[in-house]
């Protein structure tokens, strides 16, 4: 019987019941590990484990305000601190300003952050995805203030259930709420919006015609990604500033 236990099976229980054994795991039959409770790894060090966290939060944001470390492992910034004071001390972390529309800001910068260099993509980005996870960062870096609308009562949503960013070079100046119809084959644009960005000036926004275009050229992918034969925009009240113009985009490409 695979429940019925041997005479040494049951020291071993003893054991470990008294303190004499600890468990360190379980091997791939499910069966404890067992080590002399006198030979068990001391347990790390707080502020060490929390150091070499904040360094791999560092290198994988390469740059970042404390807060936004502090978010990528779920710590609190007063835990964190001392951390990445310790990384600027022996240089793997150093401050630097940033320029930016709303003003200046005082930033991290990781040792093996990559040089500064234009970006050029286009791509739909999930609610989920780092680079807008952390509200925050998505504010203070892209001037983006988004809020999820699966989150938010239907009376309360300004830009649908679930919409996507649109990330279009370093920028992120539009979102559309999209539906997978699947009885149609369809992706249903239910929404496109242009992203205020409130301090960013004028003549650094993208214009409408060059928008829509890369953005019905990244709804074409998304829609063939997902198995459909094409994607569809409504368009009227409520369904965004974008919707008549990438409707009309959408016509061409038919």
């Amino acid at each position: 019987m695979g429940w019925r236990r041997t005479a040494s099976q049951w020291a071993v229980e003893y054991l470990f019941r008294t303190g004499e054994l600890d468990c360190v795991g379980r091997n791939a039959q499910f069966e404890r590990l067992y080590v002399p409770a006198e030979d068990e790894p001391a347990p790390p060090d707080a502020g060490a484990a929390i150091r070499e966290l904040i360094a791999r939060a560092a290198g994988s944001h390469g740059i970042a305000e404390i807060s936004s470390l502090a978010d990528y492992f779920r710590l609190r910034v007063r835990e964190v601190r001392p951390a990445v004071e310790s990384l600027l001390a022996q240089e793997e972390l150093r401050e630097v300003e940033v320029s930016h529309p709303a003003g200046r800001r005082r930033m991290l910068l990781h040792r093996d952050a990559p040089r500064p260099t234009a970006l050029r993509t286009a791509a739909l980005v999930s609610p989920f995805d780092p680079i807008v996870f952390h509200r925050p960062r998505l504010e203070s870096l892209f001037d983006v203030e988004y809020r999820i609308g699966i989150y938010t009562p239907a009376a309360q949503r300004t830009t649908g259930y679930y919409s996507l960013m649109f990330l279009l070079g370093d920028l992120i100046p539009a979102r559309v709420d999209l539906r997978a119809d699947r009885s149609r084959g369809v992706l249903e644009v239910r929404g496109a919006y242009r992203e205020p960005l409130p301090h960013l000036p004028a003549r650094q926004r993208p214009e409408d015609q060059a928008l829509t275009e890369a953005l019905a050229d990244e709804l074409e992918r998304a829609a063939r990604w997902q198995g459909m034969d094409g994607f569809e925009v409504l368009t009227g009240e409520g369904t965004g500033e974008l919707s008549a113009a990438l409707a009309a985009r959408c016509r061409q490409l038919e």
